[in-house]
């Protein structure tokens, strides 16, 4: 071909659709449409206090940012109990339920996407946790407790459950979204901060477990009885130089028929295992600890299943 040729036929090169064009517009209904599964997994993480407050966020983030300004945060909280100004709801109770990591994590993903000195929905869900922990926290209200159960369950809650994503207010803030990219983002983040709240908020939940099992821990564990011996040898036989570690530990349960779910083993990382290892009177607090040891009988390695516990409710944990 000749240069004018070629020069012709690139000035025929179909060029970008223009906005506003049909194919714009099917552009951007896939992402709408992305943004629906999005909001779909977010609401399906939330629980029915949770999922009111991620409405009221919402009602102070119509953009579709991923977070709010202090005085919206402000006037968030006093929406819900008008009693609490934002002075008094930044100095409320820390749940302690981010660890120092966690909450790194949430702070870092926020400044990703520009929402660095903003509040993220997270960090509503702190505020709300840290009233329960307080005795007069507004969350503890019976009559608030009765208003979210009313609200969640009225018909126009009901709009914002999982399989109703579609015509609900936030779908229309989906469908009135200018920034797309801006927002697709925006749910991603939500999304990975709450997978965070979430399994920090379920580690917490065993730690304070174990924490009220200490307390009504067996008090012969130092006796001579034929399970305490059982658990020595067990704890002699795997142990190194007096010391367990975590594979260790590991192979006595399957002995035993305890298959460790993960949020015990995580549990056990933190407040056993924090030098790695455990030596024989921390070995016997942590299997006091298991709720179903007083139902095991010892018979060479058999044992006798435990039928039901706590812990194992907890936990999803079942006997091998």
């Amino acid at each position: 071909f000749s240069s004018s040729e070629g020069t012709a036929q690139a000035t025929h090169m179909p060029s970008a659709s223009p906005p506003g064009s049909p194919a714009s517009h099917l552009g951007q209904n896939g992402e709408r449409s992305k943004l629906r599964m999005l909001l779909s997994r977010i609401l399906d993480m939330l629980d029915s206090e949770d999922t009111i407050l991620f409405q009221i966020f919402s009602d102070f983030d119509p953009n579709l940012t991923g977070a709010i300004e202090a005085t919206d945060f402000g006037a968030l909280v006093t929406s819900i109990d008008p009693e609490i100004g934002i002075e008094k709801a930044e100095d409320d109770v820390d749940p302690g339920i981010l660890s120092d990591d966690d909450q790194c994590i949430i702070d870092d993903l926020s400044t990703s996407i520009g929402n660095e000195e903003k509040i993220c929905f997270v960090e509503v869900l702190g505020w709300w946790e840290g009233q329960k922990v307080k005795a007069d926290g507004v969350a503890n209200d019976s009559k608030l407790q009765a208003w979210i159960k009313a609200r969640y369950a009225s018909g126009k809650v009901k709009e914002y459950t999982w399989g109703l994503v579609a015509g609900s207010a936030h779908d229309i803030r989906i469908q009135n979204a200018t920034d797309l990219p801006r927002a697709m983002k925006a749910f991603q983040t939500t999304l990975l901060q709450l997978q965070v709240w979430y399994a920090a908020k379920r580690a917490r939940s065993v730690e304070q477990k174990e924490e009220q099992m200490w307390d009504q821990k067996p008090q012969n564990l130092n006796s001579s009885t034929q399970k305490t011996e059982y658990l020595r040898a067990l704890f002699r036989q795997y142990a190194k130089e007096e010391r367990l570690d975590m594979n260790g530990l590991k192979k006595i349960s399957q002995l035993l028929g305890y298959n460790m779910p993960l949020p015990i083993v995580d549990m056990t990382a933190t407040m056993y295992l924090k030098d790695e290892y455990m030596n024989e009177e921390k070995f016997l607090l942590w299997w006091a600890c298991r709720e179903f040891s007083p139902y095991l009988e010892y018979s060479g390695l058999q044992t006798v299943a435990y039928q039901d516990s706590a812990e194992a409710r907890l936990c999803g944990c079942t006997p091998q």
